[in-house]
């Protein structure tokens, strides 16, 4: 049975998604603070890494740049996930729905459509239904981590040499 969106249904709606956007909003908070806190220590780890000169320490600092780089690739692309689900709460057409959940599934089948630095589909890197975002997780620790741990130590390399 379809539910005919009324003039209180629509104003509790948008009650509800100044709510959403609370959230999403305090979302973007936290990953902006952890971006920048992860910036500062992959940089710490970085000044520390030409200094290095035993195999054991370089292959410890080397893991933690990886661990450190796919976290801020992560973080970043949440980040940008979280943007997307702001836009799309504030675009998203009213239905009319009054609670929280029906109105997150309506925004998040609207951001759906949309990606993440135009390549990336927005729910690899937010947990719907599904729960783990594994493909999210592969891309930023597996693919750029690593990309970025080879080009920070090529760049230390150079220098250093």
């Amino acid at each position: 049975m379809s539910q005919t969106p009324t003039s209180q249904n629509v104003s509790n709606e948008i009650d509800t998604r100044k709510l959403l956007l609370d959230f999403y909003s305090s979302e973007l908070q936290t990953h902006s603070s952890l971006i920048v806190g992860l910036a500062i220590i992959l940089f710490a780890i970085l000044q520390f890494l030409p200094n290095m000169h035993n195999g054991v320490q370089i292959g410890i600092g080397l893991s933690l740049v990886w661990v450190i780089s796919g976290s801020l690739w992560y973080f970043l692309m949440r980040h940008f996930s979280y943007g997307i689900l702001c836009k799309c709460t504030i675009e998203a057409p009213l239905t009319g729905i009054i609670t929280s959940k029906g109105v997150a599934e309506t925004v998040r089948d609207f951001a759906h459509k949309e990606k993440v630095l135009s390549i990336f589909p927005s729910r690899w890197f937010i947990a719907g239904n599904t729960g783990v975002t594994w493909r999210g997780w592969v891309l930023c620790y597996v693919v750029f981590g690593t990309v970025t741990t080879f080009l920070l130590s090529l760049l230390i390399w150079v220098i250093t040499v």
